[in-house]
């Protein structure tokens, strides 16, 4: 994880070993479609079922993923940072591409330069290597950690303590190539909600 490119910014360091078990993580961002089957409401500012939901927090996430795991039986939940590193780099298949799925940004990712500054409908740009859509750009997406901008080759923390800030990653439609890499990190508080902000699902393999 992490990265000591000219590029990278001081939460991005140091560059670090972690371990992380084997999970299932969605090939798409949660769409306005599957949060208003669950939800019953739509809060997202681009209104389109197949874009990525949007102008969703942390907070909201969480009852999302109790309604969605109530109706289902399964155990659904946001990445882990190490997770979503992990996938975006394309797995055990990684070349060390800046961007997921490749170094050429516009093949890969709806970012400032294309995306006329809003979103676009989910997967229909390249994936990365493990058929994974849009972990660059498009919307941000929430993780599970609690953000640690001091320590970062020791944050593991994952709980949910909504007076601290949580980690969210992969650049959007209105970001630059710089903070689309997929080593860049960002944070927001619990409650925070943007239209640039959504999320994808993760569960674990014994799920």
């Amino acid at each position: 994880m992490g990265s000591d490119d000219e590029s990278a910014e001081s939460d991005e360091r140091p560059p670090h070993m972690t371990e992380v078990r084997s999970f299932y993580l969605c090939k798409y961002e949660v769409s306005q479609k599957l949060w208003v089957k669950i939800m019953k409401i739509n809060p997202s500012y681009f209104q389109d079922p197949d874009n990525p939901v949007e102008s969703v927090s942390h907070e909201d996430i969480q009852l999302f993923l109790e309604r969605l795991n109530s109706m289902t039986g399964k155990k659904y939940r946001l990445p882990t940072e190490v997770e979503w590193e992990y996938a975006a780099k394309g797995g055990k298949y990684h070349n060390n591409h800046n961007y997921s799925g490749g170094d050429i940004l516009d093949n890969v990712g709806w970012h400032k330069n294309n995306s006329e500054e809003k979103t676009h409908h989910i997967g229909t740009l390249a994936p990365n290597q493990l058929g994974i859509y849009d972990m660059t750009g498009n919307v941000h997406e929430w993780c599970q950690n609690v953000y640690d901008g001091t320590d970062y080759a020791n944050n593991t923390v994952t709980h949910v303590d909504y007076d601290l800030y949580f980690v969210f990653r992969g650049g959007s439609f209105y970001s630059d190539s710089t903070h689309c890499r997929i080593t860049n990190r960002n944070h927001a508080i619990f409650n925070a909600r943007n239209f640039s902000l959504g999320f994808r699902l993760a569960h674990d393999i014994e799920n």
